[in-house]
């Protein structure tokens, strides 16, 4: 039963407009985030996220776009903090490839 994930992605376009008002998280391995990564985004590899999640790592006060290379490990990260209760968080529609497509 998978509930309006639709309602849960931000597109590149939507957080390039306004990547300011965003706070950025990259759930990819560091390998992949050394590689390359999107401006200003904060590496926390998804096993982390979701073990290290209680203390704090992941505001409650500020718009949350997270991000893996597809889309993936994004929306495991956003199903499991909504499940946390966190109302504020949204994957980036097609990852940070779709970031590439778009920005380079």
């Amino acid at each position: 039963n998978k509930k309006n994930t639709w309602a849960e992605t931000l597109t590149v376009e939507e957080l390039k407009k306004n990547i300011h008002a965003y706070h950025i998280i990259d759930v990819r391995e560091p390998e992949e985030y050394t590689l390359d990564h999107i401006p200003g985004a904060t590496n926390i590899p998804l096993g982390r996220l979701i073990r290290d999640e209680s203390q704090g790592i992941v505001p409650k006060d500020r718009l949350v776009v997270i991000h893996c290379k597809s889309g993936l490990r994004g929306s495991i990260a956003v199903d499991f903090l909504h499940k946390r209760g966190y109302t504020n968080t949204k994957n980036l529609d097609g990852g940070f490839s779709a970031w590439k497509h778009t920005c380079s």
